[in-house]
């Protein structure tokens, strides 16, 4: 990509920054997932932390949800399970609403509220201005649910095979539909609603020659425009209050790539305010990025596209990197793939045991400024498993952190990922099993501080700063036999040395610690010391030590070094500048 393009795409987004932050809705309390990638934008991005060691058999569980089967499964969980608060919600192809408790796996209520039984594809989504649940069915109707009950205040018949998630933004949702029963998604309209009443609404119907549908392919919000891409493999940007459209691509002719070969677009639109593309995938193996202006418009000349294999996987975009799944619908091999946004340059993939159709989420709840995170995702099989990989900004391999494969009795096709809150993974299968997964290192604190020197002469005081994550309790080791129970001490280092320091924070669950291994380093010239490696950086005191020590032709009385006119003059160099000392 020419570095022009990459100045210009920087330019844009400083300028549209502020129009798009001040805009953005949608969005919900890191535990909450309201909807399908947890906010309008789709982004399946949670500071919330989730288990990265295998989860423990006697603090997960799992619920059955009863019900008959056949060619509709009554009980299915086929859809991203709903989080708000301490409740689960699940909508079931029988037409029951579910609430179920996410720390016991209880059910708290259950109510036959939906007419027949339909397919459950479409991931409903929840606005917690109206406390509804927004519930979209294979058979056109849209359902307007309470969420403290169940109750339905509304049914819609709102179009034809409601199978997209709801995207919610700001008191509207927006969902598409398909006409075609041979579940292709052509011939199809994307609609926008109020949330307070349902009826005034717009609709886009794909005329002709863009006879397209919607199946899986919901929307992101972004701003004042809903983006979204369809089975005729156009990309749409309407604005959000009418409908109208503001650009629409045909991809076939921005990438130079036939209609055949790209085939429908089935995934889900996400946009990374980071980067300021959005991206989506296609069921004929392709991986799409698209550079969105502020204005509503696309940047055609940002763009990038990548083969991955079939998908319908919307891909999760964090820190340069681009996640997504690909594989058939049942049966086969199946990839999650880790990207270079830049280019979608392949870096690694990791092969599971079956065709990964849903989208990958990211835990960033372990990032301490390394840009450590955990994804995980579903692959769709017999024998569906979750996986949880760990990935950093270096790494060329993936590292697989755990895998959870239900008992035979439980398991079955997963057709969608997971959500994650307050260190729980929470899915459900084609069986009618709704699953919770978690450990007892979910609940531990998150151990991490800082200093506001980490070098200087004895006696050096030294300020730390407790930086953890849900801790009650403190136990400072200072390395040189002294220690704390403040959160936020003070120590003075009397003695030259190197001083590594511990932390162990606690809370209710238990205690975790921190070790910063040689942390703290007391010497007066460290600019003549082995140990100056460790980065130092020089102060004006050992400055003015130093040239007292040059004036008089004195040794150092701790190490016997006579300094010099040009190691004075270094000493300035660095103390300047605040630049680490290097030997």
């Amino acid at each position: 990509m020419q570095v022009k393009t990459k100045v210009c795409r920087l330019i844009m987004l400083f300028m549209g920054n502020l129009i798009i932050l001040s805009m953005m809705s949608g969005f919900v309390l890191a535990s909450d997932w309201t909807q399908f990638q947890k906010d309008a934008y789709n982004s399946g991005i949670t500071s919330d932390r989730a288990p990265i060691s295998a989860p423990s058999e006697s603090l997960s569980w799992d619920l059955y949800l009863s019900g008959s089967s056949g060619m509709v499964r009554t009980s299915a969980v086929n859809h991203v399970p709903l989080v708000v608060g301490d409740t689960i919600y699940v909508a079931e192809p029988g037409g029951n609403i579910s609430a179920i408790d996410k720390r016991t796996g209880n059910l708290k209520w259950r109510n036959d509220a939906m007419e027949s039984s339909s397919f459950q594809l479409g991931t409903p989504a929840y606005s917690s201005q109206t406390d509804t649940l927004f519930i979209p069915r294979a058979d056109g109707k849209l359902y307007f649910a309470s969420a403290s009950s169940g109750n339905v205040m509304r049914c819609l018949q709102a179009g034809s095979w409601l199978y997209t998630p709801v995207t919610y933004d700001e008191g509207r949702i927006f969902f598409g539909d398909t006409l075609d029963p041979t579940f292709q998604g052509h011939n199809g309209s994307f609609y926008g609603l109020y949330e307070s009443n349902g009826t005034d609404c717009w609709t886009m119907p794909l005329d002709p020659p863009d006879d397209g549908g919607f199946y899986w392919a919901g929307a992101a919000v972004i701003g004042d425009f809903v983006v979204v891409a369809d089975s005729k493999d156009y990309v749409t940007s309407l604005y959000k209050n009418n409908g109208t459209i503001k650009q629409m691509l045909y991809l076939p002719t921005v990438f130079g790539i036939s209609q055949a070969t790209i085939k429908e677009i089935k995934s889900s639109v996400t946009y990374s305010p980071e980067t300021g593309r959005v991206y989506f995938t296609s069921k004929g193996g392709y991986c799409f990025a698209i550079a969105f202006n502020p204005d509503g418009t696309f940047d055609v000349s940002d763009k990038d596209v990548a083969e991955i294999g079939e998908s319908t996987s919307t891909p999760c975009v964090y820190n340069g990197r681009v996640y997504v799944g690909s594989g058939g619908i049942y049966g086969g091999s199946g990839f999650l793939h880790c990207l270079e946004e830049s280019d979608l340059s392949a870096i690694w993939s990791f092969e599971a045991n079956g065709p990964i159709k849903a989208s990958p989420v990211v835990s960033t709840a372990y990032d301490n400024g390394d840009g450590e995170i955990y994804i995980y995702f579903t692959s769709n099989t017999g024998d569906s498993t979750v996986y949880c990989l760990k990935d950093l900004p270096e790494n060329t391999e993936y590292e697989l952190r755990w895998e959870f494969t239900a008992p035979e009795e439980k398991t079955e096709y997963v057709l969608h990922g997971v959500s994650i809150s307050d260190g729980y993974v929470f899915f459900g299968n084609d069986k009618g099993y709704l699953f919770g997964l978690t450990n007892e290192d979910c609940f531990l604190p998150i151990v991490d501080f800082s200093a506001n020197v980490s070098s200087g002469e004895p006696p050096l005081m030294v300020s730390f700063t407790d930086t953890s994550y849900d801790a009650h309790s403190w136990f400072w080791d200072f390395g040189d036999g002294n220690t704390s129970v403040e959160q936020n001490p003070v120590h003075i280092y009397e003695t030259e040395g190197t001083y590594s320091v511990h932390l162990t924070a606690g809370n209710e669950y238990g205690n975790k610690t921190s070790v910063k291994t040689d942390y703290i380093y007391v010497d007066w010239n460290p600019w003549n010391d082995p140990g100056s490696e460790n980065g130092a950086v020089i102060s004006l005191p050992e400055v003015r030590n130093a040239i007292v020590y040059w004036k008089f032709s004195a040794p150092c009385p701790e190490t016997g070094h006579v300094i010099s006119l040009a190691e004075i003059r270094n000493l300035i160099v660095y103390w300047k500048f605040s630049s680490p000392m290097t030997v």
